[in-house]
């Protein structure tokens, strides 16, 4: 076997794994049961406040950008405008072509590289399988 091709494998997988054990503990809202209780312990505000320190409820500008060229796109397409007429109008807009503000480590161009594990536990099973995985990298 092609020992390249062992490692990629293997450096997939290990990836893959990472990924599935983070799905299953991502921030999810918490019961109406955990709210009592937080709320009991007095802890209800402290825990609202650090999650939204970590700005997961806000819109990243990259993102809002995106879609405001998609839909400016969208919108000069359904009008009939042709294809140059639409690439002059946008040429004004701001593109996400430079480095984004709020993602480091991997380059906006070129093929990056991601180490990806996969790995059941017998009490714990990853919650989608491989091939999910893999399409998605």
């Amino acid at each position: 076997m092609n020992l390249r091709l062992f490692q990629s494998g293997t450096l997939l997988v290990a990836a893959l794994s990472l990924v599935s054990a983070f799905t299953a503990t991502a921030h999810q809202p918490p019961t109406p049961k955990q709210i009592a209780e937080l709320k009991a312990q007095g802890l209800y505000e402290k825990r609202v406040a650090f999650a939204e320190s970590l700005g997961n409820s806000q819109l990243s500008a990259d993102l809002f950008r995106s879609a405001k060229r998609k839909i400016l796109r969208a919108q000069l397409q359904s009008q009939g405008v042709s294809e140059k007429d639409i690439e002059k109008a946008m040429s004004n807009e701001p593109t996400n072509k430079s480095i984004p503000s709020d993602r480091v480590g991997i380059p906006t161009t070129g093929s990056p590289n991601t180490l990806t594990l996969l790995i059941d536990f017998s009490d714990v099973r990853a919650p989608l399988p491989a091939s999910v995985i893999r399409e998605n990298i």
